[in-house]
């Protein structure tokens, strides 16, 4: 577990990669629920992406026991309302398992890590540039912005983001 104060990217998919979101609906509810969850358990987000079988977010704790907690309320919720959505209650679990993350160490490995989490959509060919992915933080426009405005994060994304160099899948 990470120190208070350093940021995490937390990520998860759907059981056995199943489908987390099946239509926009699904993503309007899932920001809802980060909402909620951001109000019961306190939590800097910074950067987010949810694809149609996972999810990433770059997080920021103020205190040793804030991402345990607030992913605990969020996939508690999701869960349940994927469940009750699909009519699929007692049928196993909706996460492949419990959520993965990773302690950013450098201002280098959070601007690889936002790159990494934003340009998920691209890498996925379901967009040509990770602004018209209306399910990240990288389209400051729309539903994001509405729902679930992003927090200030604890550095500026480098300006060259997109044209980043990423050594392996270390984020």
């Amino acid at each position: 577990m990470a120190p208070p104060g350093v940021p995490q990217h937390v990520f998860n998919r759907g059981s056995r990669k199943g489908m987390l979101f099946h239509h926009d609906r699904d993503y309007i509810a899932f920001l809802e629920l980060l909402a909620e969850a951001r109000q019961v358990c306190p939590m800097r987000i910074f950067a987010m992406c949810a694809m149609p079988n996972h999810w990433h977010f770059l997080l920021w704790p103020k205190e040793d026991q804030d991402v345990p907690g607030f992913m605990h309320q969020l996939t508690t919720c999701h869960a349940d309302y994927y469940r009750w959505k699909t009519n699929s209650r007692g049928q196993g679990a909706v996460y492949q398992s419990r959520y993965g993350d990773v302690v950013i160490e450098s201002s280098w490995h959070l601007a690889v890590a936002w790159r990494y989490v934003e340009m998920n959509p691209v890498k996925a060919g379901l967009v040509a540039t990770p602004e018209l992915w209306p399910w990240s933080s990288a389209a400051r426009e729309g539903p994001i912005a509405d729902i679930l405005p992003m927090d200030e994060p604890p550095e500026p994304r480098p300006t060259d983001w997109i044209d980043m160099e990423q050594d392996g899948e270390c984020v």
